[in-house]
């Protein structure tokens, strides 16, 4: 094991060179005074308006992993602007959110919903009279 020891008094001052490095060009994107829409770009996606109600304290926790906007109403209902590319993946990841959801809107999201609900009460085999 070789151990080295370097003795400030011995040690060169850094080089600096004869001239400073060139500037490049000043971005020509600045960030916009409007977050939400430069940050989460809702023009090209769909948005869903959602309510979600916990009876826990970890309501945030049970957000979808969906892009979106989030405003509190009271400590445990929430608002929530779902931002996605498809119904299909806001319907996925809603199946799995363990917290009373309401869709305030848009319609075509409610019947795409009740589509995919009904198509798979019919996958399972089961209708709502079997259901306790």
């Amino acid at each position: 094991e070789a151990m080295r020891i370097f003795r400030i008094d011995r040690m060169a001052p850094p080089h600096v060179g004869d001239r400073l490095a060139d500037p490049g060009p000043v971005p020509r994107w600045t960030p916009s005074d409007d977050f939400r829409a430069q940050v989460l770009n809702t023009g090209s996606r769909m948005a869903a308006d959602l309510v979600l109600r916990s009876q826990d304290d970890d309501a945030l926790a049970r957000l979808p992993d969906v892009d979106g906007i989030l405003d509190p109403i009271d400590w445990r209902t929430f608002g929530f602007t779902a931002l996605v590319g498809d119904w299909r993946q806001l319907v996925a990841a809603l199946a799995t959110v363990d917290a009373a959801i309401t869709v305030r809107g848009p319609d075509d999201f409610r019947e795409y919903l009740t589509r995919a609900a009904t198509r798979l009460a019919t996958i399972s085999g089961r209708t709502e009279e079997d259901t306790p």
